[in-house]
């Protein structure tokens, strides 16, 4: 071969930004060898921090092998004729380039499984994080819910309370009506019917004596004079204050039975004045 005529090799053409040596014309010497052997080993140190893409790699280690083949043309040897410690780099670095692709490949595969588990447990987020300020709207809008019905109740039970307050009010004045009507054919009847046969007659209040406690029991009814002079002290003096309230309770029992049986009637004492109020 015409040494003359061998060509220049150029420099790759990089994808990375890859410092490459100064262009050197002319074949392939020691220098140019040189010089292949840094720039491999550089675009390998990129590599290896994925600074770079593996073609770049690629195009470093052909370009090297391209400069040491037209060398060994130039210096008229042979690979055989390379010394053996070549050859050995040669091969450990074959080995070594073959391993370290394995590696890149398997990082490589790792980091793009990597990124699509980021990419998934970022879509993953996004979705709990709208779930969430979604779950959080709803809150809110069942708490302003809740209060407007909290107030409706409110307002429902004060409404029910006045209506029940009036709705007893209403009921009081019919009962009291009522009473006060009876009393007065209750009285009525009890002129009439002499000493006994007596009808149960309501206290001015509009209350019956069968309604009111003494000592946890109710008041005896009173339906004859006898009845009415064998009472206690205790329900007599009970009997006096709820006929004639205000008016003071006499001292002794037997003056409480006359105003008494006055009260319901008995015409016995109708003629006779009554107890005056204090």
């Amino acid at each position: 071969m015409d040494i003359v005529n061998l060509p220049t090799i150029p420099l790759p053409q990089f994808t990375g930004n890859i410092h490459v040596p100064a262009a050197r014309e002319g074949v392939a010497d020691d220098a140019k060898v040189s010089d292949a052997a840094l720039l491999e080993s550089r675009v390998l140190h990129y590599a290896e921090d994925d600074k770079v893409p593996r073609s770049d790699l690629a195009k470093a280690a052909r370009y090297k092998a391209a400069i040491v083949a037209q060398s060994l043309v130039v210096t008229g040897g042979a690979m055989a004729a390379a010394p053996a410690w070549f050859q050995q780099y040669n091969a450990n670095f074959e080995q070594f380039r073959t391993e370290l692709n394995q590696k890149v490949d398997q990082h490589h595969q790792e980091f793009v499984q990597l990124r699509q588990d980021f990419t998934q447990l970022r879509q993953e987020f996004v979705q709990h994080r709208q779930e969430f300020v979604q779950h959080r709207q709803e809150f809110v809008q069942h708490r302003q819910e809740f209060v407007q019905h909290r107030q409706e109740f409110l307002q429902h039970r004060t409404e029910f309370q006045q209506f029940r307050t009036r709705a007893t009010n209403d009921m009081a004045k019919i009962s009291k009506r009522q009473a006060l009507t009876h009393r007065q054919v209750a009285l009525a009847n009890n002129r009439k019917a002499g000493v006994e046969g007596f009808e149960e007659v309501p206290f001015p209040n509009g209350t019956y004596p069968s309604e009111t406690l003494v000592n946890d029991a109710v008041l005896t009814p009173l339906t004859s004079v006898d009845v009415v002079t064998h009472l206690g002290r205790g329900q007599s003096r009970k009997y006096f204050a709820c006929y004639f309230p205000g008016v003071a309770i006499p001292g002794e029992l037997d003056d409480c039975y006359e105003p008494i049986l006055r009260a319901i009637g008995c015409r016995v004492f109708e003629d006779r004045t009554p107890p005056v109020e204090d």
